[in-house]
């Protein structure tokens, strides 16, 4: 099964924009930055600017790509430790090629999605340390937290459909 590229095209284009608006924006960031924020919106955490950036540029690049190494490494590892519904099914060696693809297609969306909240987090915190004082934009940064948490949800609804199918329930 040929593999789809399209959402690892996406998410390079995320990841570009991503790094351009941290490189771009940091510099205009005072030297002590707030860095975290109480659920008022209040900043209770600092860094440096430089060290906002280098843990910025550090999470958006591994946390979005967690996921998608880890799929790498599932071709390697013995079936058992692969926990998706109807297991035997899905992995008999006739299917198994188009649920890892599937799996992995899946990952890379989910990339996607991550890559965008932590974009987010950079620019609400931008956005935060533009005030004096620093209070994080509550509604803005709530609907790229429901945002991201409403896609990701959708996106798993998505990949584990075909998993749950009662049909090829196949007992062990």
């Amino acid at each position: 099964m040929k593999p789809n590229r399209l959402p690892i095209l996406v998410w390079a284009v995320f990841y570009a924009i991503f790094c351009v608006y941290v490189l771009t924006s940091t510099p205009e960031l005072p030297q002590r930055i707030a860095s975290h924020f109480g659920v008022n919106g209040k900043a209770d955490g600092w860094m440096t600017r430089e060290t906002w950036q280098k843990t910025v540029f550090l999470f958006g690049t591994f946390f979005p790509l967690a996921m998608p190494l880890i799929m790498g490494l599932i071709r390697f590892i013995p079936d058992r430790f692969v926990n998706i519904p109807n297991r035997a099914y899905w992995l008999a060696p006739e299917r198994k090629e188009q649920t890892l693809s599937r799996l992995s297609l899946f990952l890379w969306w989910d990339a996607c999605l991550m890559q965008f909240f932590v974009f987010e987090i950079h620019r609400c915190t931008v956005l935060a340390n533009r005030q004096i004082p620093a209070v994080l934009p509550n509604p803005e940064f709530g609907l790229s937290l429901f945002g991201f948490l409403a896609a990701t949800g959708a996106l798993m609804l998505w990949m584990l459909w075909p998993f749950l199918k009662e049909e090829i329930r196949v007992e062990i």
